[in-house]
């Protein structure tokens, strides 16, 4: 699980990003990315009914991408809002296939020298 001060909690944060966030999709995931001013990176997994009916195994999904992004991720990322909602194919992929997905994506967005220095993307749109 993430931290409580790394996790989008109310509906009122996951809104802004699900609708004027950039989306970065995959095979297994789609990553929605916008900046905040919350003064850390904040995250969460949203995984459908439609993905598996067993809320064991949607809760299985969200455990994994959670831990990935906990270990590999947090402490790189800027001050943005990520929402990562999962697809049918994340059923059968590994903590290693979300790693690998994740790190493509995250990319740009990891801090270097300059952590500032994040991809054109405004505030437009709250």
């Amino acid at each position: 699980m993430l931290p409580r001060k790394f996790r989008l909690h109310r509906r009122e944060e996951i809104i802004p990003v699900l609708r004027y966030g950039r989306p970065f999709p995959s095979s297994l995931i789609t990553v929605r990315i916008r900046p905040n001013r919350a003064g850390n990176p904040r995250a969460t997994v949203i995984v459908a009914n439609a993905v598996s009916k067993k809320a064991v195994i949607r809760n299985r999904i969200r455990r994994r991408i959670q831990e990935v992004i906990r270990k590999e991720f947090l402490s790189s990322l800027p001050n943005i809002d990520v929402i990562i909602s999962a697809k049918s194919p994340a059923v059968n992929a590994s903590s290693h296939e979300f790693q690998k997905v994740l790190k493509e994506i995250f990319s740009p967005y990891s801090r270097s020298d300059d952590h500032r220095d994040l991809p054109k993307n405004s505030f437009s749109g709250s």
